[in-house]
């Protein structure tokens, strides 16, 4: 016999290239027939009572058309955020989720810019007033407690001042808030003067052990005047400061603060 003529096993044929979506869905099939397997068994295995089969299961096609939507709407919400957070970047606009800083600031000066401004008509027009009236008691009020009218008006200056800002606090903010911070010392020695000028928190000094002690002298009149307006000018220059400060770079949308 000629040894071409000896019968040869067929070349092995190569194997298929299987695709990952192919892959994906027998994984899925096979799942599928697993739970099935699992669920049979334990239908008969356990107690009518204990677990209950369920009547019906999703057939192979189903759960396959089910898995292709999924992805399909995965990809097009992907998409969609990818084109709008791409379009944000061509026309230079923050995300709106981000917006803060001076981003922010027409929104914040609408909240906080007539309390900003009304620190500038009290200090020129009201305590000038006070001190020249000798309105000691309404001296007290308007700069005691933290919900006072003043204390109103300074957490504005703060926040107003904090709007010069993003992620950190730049120059300009911790600038305007080292004024609100004047401004609020200021407000604390006005308190204390209106005070003793009401015969308030008078301190007592002198004496053995506190025996024969005599209280402090407390200015009056134009001595109390003369206290109260040089307070009132150191309160007066940080806030004029404060305002250089702003108008220096300010949003174009807004006017420049007035100074005193």
């Amino acid at each position: 016999v000629h040894p071409r003529s000896v019968m040869t096993a067929p070349p092995r044929a190569k194997g298929r290239f299987v695709s990952p979506s192919n892959l994906a869905r027998k994984g899925i099939l096979l799942w599928i027939v697993m739970m099935r397997a699992v669920i049979t068994f334990l239908a008969f295995a356990l107690p009518a009572a204990a677990f209950v089969v369920p009547r019906t299961m999703p057939s192979t096609a189903t759960a396959l058309k089910a898995t292709e939507e999924g992805l399909q709407v995965s990809r097009r919400d992907a998409l969609s955020s990818a084109a709008l957070g791409a379009a944000f970047l061509a026309a230079g606009a923050p995300a709106p989720a981000f917006a803060r800083g001076r981003a922010t600031q027409i929104a914040a000066w609408s909240r906080y810019g007539s309390r900003v401004e009304g620190m500038r008509s009290w200090l020129a027009g009201d305590l000038k007033a006070m001190i020249a009236s000798s309105d000691f008691a309404g001296l007290k009020e308007a700069t005691g407690t933290k919900k006072s009218t003043v204390a109103s008006y300074l957490g504005a200056l703060d926040l107003w001042a904090a709007s010069y800002s993003d992620a950190n606090p730049s120059p300009k903010t911790v600038a305007m808030q080292g004024d609100v911070e004047a401004m609020r010392t200021a407000t604390t020695e006005l308190n204390v003067l209106a005070k003793k000028a009401l015969g308030e928190d008078v301190k007592k000094s002198g004496g053995f052990f506190g025996i024969g002690a005599k209280d402090e002298v407390v200015p009056t009149g134009a001595a109390m005047a003369k206290l109260l307006n040089e307070v009132r000018d150191k309160a007066v220059a940080a806030y004029n400061n404060y305002c250089e400060v702003n108008n220096e770079g300010h949003p174009f949308e807004v006017d420049e603060l007035m100074t005193i």
